[in-house]
């Protein structure tokens, strides 16, 4: 009793402490049904069932109080050979498969003769959820749990409104014969552990106690559960409980251990009474700032809709709640993805990528190599970055030189020419015609070139010469400045063609000893000689000889004669033009 009266000022102070403000329903009728299951440390009661009814006054409106009690029933289960008890109606008659075997593990045996009792035990199924009693066991065990509770409910009337009990009170529990519903008695022979009934024998010692097989404890009970409210002021709700009996010594034996009770089951809840809640959103229409909110909406204190993901639907009724920040949602809340491409539209910048494109987190189409044709339509797909490209997305080569517009610096490079990363032409020899254009490749410095690359001037073939008269002062070898610019045509020939050896011949007119003008001849061609290497040209390549006055290539009989005669020769003796060309 001082259990049950501490229990209840508990209760009372809770319910007290916890008061405040409007209730949006004050009381409550549940009646319930669902599935029963007694839990013995052995178990061999079947699946039950229970009814039962709570009635409920709401303290604030997320707690309440209030009394609840059931009516609950469980047979033995079919699958074990006997009851670990031995039973009997209160006329003295003992049921058969009744044998006390307490604390035991097993409940099926058979005769074997070689054993020293006469049975051989093996193991069971336990009943676990089994709901089909046992024919051979014509008795049901019953409980009525009376207990006072305290429930924390979240009461915001969506599709899950989960709450919490806690509570305590009576448990009275009996097993009666399922024909008269009588009390039966169970043999209290709790000192005879060893005692066993075998077949035939229909009573336990005669000193045995026979006790009604009933009692009752003090219990807590624990509840979780979740309710939905399909109409106003009508919730259903689908909770489980469990109960812990304080047992004596009596229900400890004759229960086998029990732990406890189980109880799943559904409740209708019927509210009335409380404050106006007009539109059922759970917030008191004197603090509601939101007075029309849809059914099935979450709020917030001020009852009004909370919007979690922003989309513009209500919690409870979005049915996307996570939706991205922006997009554009349908009636329910889900994104709307106008082409499909997993990118939802507010959020979508190409709203039109036909189906099946792959397209960035922005929506758009790929496009790998960055040419603003997109990776479905682009028939280059490695374009390198800066191209431009034509609608196909292959880069442009105006002037077809293999580096593409955008990245060619050099836009109007000559068809054939031989260019660089950069799209502009190589020129090697440096002559101003390009490589790939450029017949003579290795053109040396400063020599005028034809369009082809190769220099003006001809090389001399083995053998043939030019002549230069050079003009030289009387009796004189110095190269004067009218006779470096009757060079230059020698010297052109020589710096065109690097490989070219040549003998230099001095000549002169008859005036004079053989002997002078053929010393003087000498001296001539040595002098163009050095005034040759000191214009770039290589001695290696020039060789010299006077031959005074042996050669005439005119008379000598007139002054324009002697001046022909009075003369320098380039003669052509290595290198020469058939044979540049034969290598």
């Amino acid at each position: 009793m001082k259990k049950t009266t501490l229990i209840l000022v508990l209760l009372l102070a809770t319910a007290v402490c916890s008061f405040a403000g409007g209730v949006l329903y004050k009381f409550s009728a549940s009646p319930s049904g669902g599935v029963f299951k007694v839990a013995p440390l052995y178990d061999y009661w079947a699946l039950g069932q229970t009814y039962g009814g709570a009635l409920k006054y709401g303290i604030t409106n997320e707690f309440e109080i209030g009394i609840r009690t059931s009516f609950a029933y469980s047979y033995p289960s079919e699958g074990i050979d006997f009851f670990p008890f031995v039973l009997r109606r209160q006329s003295g008659e003992v049921l058969p498969l009744t044998k006390f075997h307490p604390h035991i593990r097993t409940f099926k045996m058979e005769e074997d003769t070689s054993t020293l009792d006469g049975w051989r035990y093996f193991d069971y199924e336990k009943a676990r959820t089994n709901m089909t009693p046992n024919e051979n066991l014509p008795f049901r065990f019953t409980a009525i749990p009376i207990d006072l509770l305290i429930q924390w409910r979240s009461f915001t009337h969506t599709i899950f409104n989960p709450y919490v009990q806690v509570g305590g009170g009576m448990l009275l529990w009996k097993v009666v014969d399922n024909e008269s519903g009588e009390v039966l008695q169970v043999a209290d022979v709790r000192d005879a552990n060893l005692y066993k009934i075998r077949s035939g024998e229909q009573a336990p010692p005669a000193d045995s106690n026979w006790t009604d097989y009933k009692g009752r404890a003090f219990q807590l009970m624990l509840g979780v559960g979740f309710e939905i409210f399909p109409v106003e002021q009508v919730g259903i709700d689908l909770g489980a409980r469990a109960y812990y009996p304080f047992k004596d010594d009596f229900a400890t034996f004759v229960l086998d251990t029990l732990v406890g009770f189980l109880e799943v089951s559904a409740r209708l809840n019927f509210y009335y009474g409380g404050v106006r809640d007009s539109d059922g959103d759970g917030v008191p229409d004197h603090i509601d700032r939101c007075p029309n909110t849809p059914f099935g909406v979450v709020v917030d204190e001020w009852g009004c809709p909370v919007d979690s993901d922003g989309d513009g639907v209500p919690d409870g009724l979005d049915k996307c709640p996570n939706t991205p920040l922006g997009c554009i949602v349908d009636e329910h809340g889900c994104p709307k993805d106008s082409d499909g491409d997993g990118v939802c539209d507010g959020i979508d910048r190409c709203p039109g990528t036909p189906a099946g494109v792959q397209v960035d987190e922005w929506g758009c189409p790929l496009d790998s190599d960055g040419d603003g044709v997109p990776d479905y339509l682009d028939r280059c797909p490695n374009t390198p970055l800066g191209c431009l490209v034509d609608e196909h997305g292959c880069p442009l080569d105006t002037d077809g030189d293999g580096v593409c517009d955008g990245l060619d610096k050099c836009p109007n490079t000559q068809l054939g020419c031989i260019v660089d990363e950069h799209g502009c032409p190589l020129d090697t020899d440096g002559d101003g015609v390009c490589d790939g254009i450029d017949k003579c490749p290795n053109t040396p410095p400063g020599v005028e070139v034809d369009e082809f690359g190769c220099p003006l001037v001809k090389a001399l073939k083995r053998g043939e010469s030019i002549r230069v008269k050079v003009y030289f002062e009387t009796a004189k070898w110095d190269i004067t400045r009218q006779g470096a610019e009757d060079l230059q045509e020698a010297l052109r020939i020589l710096k065109a063609y690097p490989d070219m050896e040549v003998l230099i011949e001095g000549h002169t007119d008859d005036r004079g000893t053989e002997d002078y003008n053929r010393e003087l001849s000498i001296q001539r061609a040595l002098s163009v000689r050095n005034w040759l290497v000191t214009q770039g040209i290589v001695a290696d390549r020039l060789d010299t000889v006077g031959y005074g006055f042996s050669r005439p290539v005119d008379t000598n009989q007139t002054a324009e004669g002697r001046a022909n005669n009075r003369r320098i020769e380039f003669r052509c003796v290595a290198g020469c033009a058939e044979e540049t060309e034969s290598n």
